[in-house]
C-alpha cells in the first residue's frame, strides 16, 4: 500500500513539473511566432532574401493569425494596438525580402519580439481562450 501511495504521489509530481514547465497558451503562442521571426532574420544574414521573406509570412499568416493571436489581441488589446503590431510584421517581411536591408533587420525582430511576448503575457494574464474570444 506505502509503495503504491509513493508510486502516485511521485506520478502526480512528475505531471505537476511537466505542466509547470509549459508556457502559459499565448506565451507559446509568441514563443513561436519569433521562433519563426528569428529563423526568417538567420534566412536574411544568410543572403535568403526570399526564403526570410516566406518565414515572415508564415510568422504572421501561419502562426499569429491561424493560432488567433491576432483575434485575440484585436479584440482584446484593440484594433488600433494590432495595425501597430500588423505594421511591424509588415516592415520585418519587407526588410527581409530585401538584400540592402539585411542588417536592419535585426532591431525590428527585436522590436516585434518584444511587442508579441509583452501582448501573450496580457491576453495569458487576462485568461483568455485558445479561441482568442472567450475568457477562461
Amino acid at each position: 500500500m506505502m509503495r503504491v501511495m509513493m508510486t502516485m504521489g511521485f506520478l502526480l509530481a512528475t505531471v505537476q513539473s511537466v505542466q509547470a514547465a509549459e508556457p502559459p497558451h499565448w506565451a507559446g503562442i509568441g514563443q513561436q511566432v519569433v521562433e519563426s521571426l528569428r529563423h526568417g532574420q538567420q534566412l536574411a544574414a544568410e543572403g535568403k532574401s526570399d526564403d526570410a521573406k516566406e518565414a515572415m509570412i508564415a510568422a504572421y499568416f501561419d502562426i499569429f493569425e491561424e493560432l488567433k493571436m491576432e483575434k485575440a489581441e484585436r479584440l482584446h488589446l484593440g484594433m488600433k494596438h494590432v495595425t501597430v503590431i500588423e505594421a511591424q510584421f509588415q516592415a520585418v517581411e519587407d526588410a527581409a525580402g530585401d538584400p540592402k536591408q539585411a542588417k536592419t533587420i535585426k532591431p525590428l525582430v527585436d522590436k516585434l519580439a518584444k511587442a508579441l511576448m509583452a501582448d501573450a503575457a496580457k491576453l495569458d494574464a487576462q485568461h483568455i481562450a485558445e479561441d482568442g474570444v472567450s475568457v477562461k
